[in-house]
């Protein structure tokens, strides 16, 4: 009965405690036994960890804590913490961005060869270097879209919902 009482929450203890009093005092008054008293935790005992919130004050006076309070401000943190996180988040928006105009940049050289190839090719459709641009092209075009792609989902975590696909097609055009 013990173990089970080691893996019972708190409620349960007491619950069952009450019921063995229950039971001890049925017992008690027809065999004549004294009644055994239990002692449980209350449920409204605090944990550790409250007490020693407790205990620890803001306006504890000493020499250590002065010197702390002077150097640190928990609400600086707080704010350092979020001007990071805003500045991570937009770094890697703006690598996500670069990502999209390199495909971009790079699908725009390769239609400018293609154009130049059609110029010096008596038959284009025939020319083997022709063919591998226009593959290149392609394969160009679908990893700019994967990337805006991206980009759109990338926004989208980090909060920009509204108006997301109109702008990011009206900023970054394949």
């Amino acid at each position: 009965m013990s173990g089970l009482l080691t893996l019972a929450s708190t409620n349960m203890m007491a619950s069952m405690a009450q019921r063995c009093i229950h039971r001890c005092r049925q017992l008690g008054t027809t065999t004549g036994r004294p009644i055994v008293t239990i002692n449980m935790p209350s449920s409204q005992t605090t944990k550790s960890w409250e007490r020693s919130a407790k205990l620890v004050k803001s306006d504890v006076q000493n020499e250590y804590v002065d010197t702390i309070r002077k150097t640190h401000d928990p609400a600086m943190h707080l704010k350092t913490i979020e001007d990071e996180l805003r500045g991570t988040m937009g770094k890697a928006l703006g690598k996500q961005g670069e990502k999209v105009l390199r495909f971009v940049r790079a699908m725009g050289q390769e239609r400018q060869r293609y154009d130049e190839l059609l110029e010096k090719v008596d038959t284009p459709l025939a020319s083997k270097e022709v063919k591998n641009t226009v593959k290149r092209y392609n394969e160009l075009r679908k990893e700019a879209i994967k990337a805006r792609w991206e980009l759109l989902v990338h926004r989208q975590a980090i909060g920009f919902i509204v108006d997301n696909h109109n702008t990011v097609a009206r900023h970054f055009p394949i």
